[in-house]
């Protein structure tokens, strides 16, 4: 419930400071997706984004840049 909310108190922070056209050019975006994996897929798959991830986040603070946050959560479907 934490993660949840401080997710939402990050997107109200962003949505009551923007404009709606300005969403798409800062790239604010959402996705839902299920996967259908093995436990070994998933091994596999964590770790690719992992370092697909790390790639990105060892990008260094500049004027050009604009800090957005990334936040993934893997729950499994019973």
């Amino acid at each position: 419930m934490t993660y949840q909310a401080n997710l939402l108190k990050e997107f109200e922070q962003y949505a009551t400071k923007s404009q709606p056209d300005q969403y798409k050019e800062d790239g604010l975006g959402y996705r839902h997706i299920i996967f259908h994996l093995t436990n070994d897929e998933m091994t596999q798959f964590r770790k690719e984004l992992s370092d697909v991830v790390q790639k990105w986040a060892e990008q260094k603070a500049s004027a050009k840049r604009q800090p957005r946050t990334f936040a993934t959560m893997f729950i499994p479907q019973k």
